[in-house]
């Protein structure tokens, strides 16, 4: 079988395309221009490159970056041949304006890599190998400076905050590395709250239910919130309940826009005993933080995202 450029590159990682050449054989019908964009990226499939061939469609999402925002190009399976025909483009198309994109998250555990963007109605997601997590970084970094109002805009103050502190929050080492770096990457930060790892346990009505369900621990993972005036960034786990006994090395960022924040309500957690839920309201998207039973964190950071811009 002849071999092509896309299959004699191909591997696990993400690669950033500069030029038509470098664009998936699979997106090329699609006019858009890679040399004009601030930014382009191609994810591969998951797949070893033993099982792979030239024939194949190798690239799962082409991600372009532009002055007007983001265009996300994603591969459909299709039908093995015999199958009925396809008239319809073998990728699905999302165009998001810089004003659409409300967040994004940015998760990582070991290989097993996700970006999601949201807006106020469905997000995108798009897995990734963890081996490329730094040039993912980079394009979040980009995003991150381009969405919303941009990067001169503010809400709040972001030299000055309700129960902001510079200390060393006493969570696991790995995520205090984590707040380290950051308050290195992005000086204009600063750390609102933390909430610790901490046991928990279910809730159910059948009691055969709720002792079954509580056989094994259950922990709320720990997550921390910063803020610099224009976005609220949470450090986190990427499952904030987590069951067994397994460690948890998932590392995960989400970047919200406070302008975009349309609304909070606080609320005991249905499931969970001695757990409080902050639900931050992006449109119909729902962002959930989770706080222990006496914990201060919830109303504050609702006073905060709350705030009227009027008000600072």
């Amino acid at each position: 079988m002849q071999r092509t450029a896309e299959f004699d590159a191909f591997g696990p990682w993400v690669d950033e395309v500069t030029d038509a050449e470098g664009v998936p054989r699979l997106f090329r019908s699609y006019p858009i221009d890679v040399t004009t964009a601030l930014m382009a990226v191609k994810v591969p499939r998951n797949i070893s490159r033993r099982d792979a061939d030239p024939s194949m469609d190798l690239y799962d999402h082409l991600v372009v970056v532009d002055e007007a925002g983001l265009t996300v190009l994603s591969r459909i399976e299709t039908p093995r041949v015999g199958a009925s025909a396809i008239t319809a483009p073998p990728y699905t198309t999302r165009v998001l304006p810089w004003a659409e994109l409300t967040g994004v998250t940015v998760s990582n555990e070991f290989v097993d890599g996700r970006l999601t963007l949201l807006t106020a109605g469905p997000s995108v997601t798009v897995a990734f190998n963890g081996s490329s997590l730094p040039v993912v970084e980079r394009l979040v970094t980009l995003v991150r400076s381009h969405y919303g109002a941009g990067a001169g805009a503010e809400r709040v103050d972001g030299n000055r905050h309700d129960g902001a502190t510079d200390e060393v929050p006493d969570v696991e080492r790995e995520l205090q590395g984590v707040h380290r770096r950051l308050l290195a990457d992005e000086p204009r930060m600063r750390h609102l709250t933390t909430q610790q790892r901490t046991p928990v346990r279910w809730t159910h009505p059948r009691a055969l239910v709720r002792l079954v369900k509580n056989l094994w621990p259950t922990t709320v993972q720990t997550s921390m919130t910063y803020t610099d005036g224009r976005e609220l960034l949470v450090i986190h786990r990427r499952q904030a309940v987590v069951r067994g006994y397994k460690p948890v090395y998932s590392i995960a960022r989400t970047a919200l826009r406070l302008d975009a924040i349309t609304g909070t309500d606080i609320t005991d957690s249905p499931d969970l005993v001695g757990v409080r839920v902050l639900a931050i309201h992006l449109g119909d998207t729902r962002v959930e933080l989770l706080f222990p039973a006496g914990s201060v964190s919830p109303e504050r950071l609702a006073a905060l995202l709350d705030r009227p811009a009027h008000a600072i």
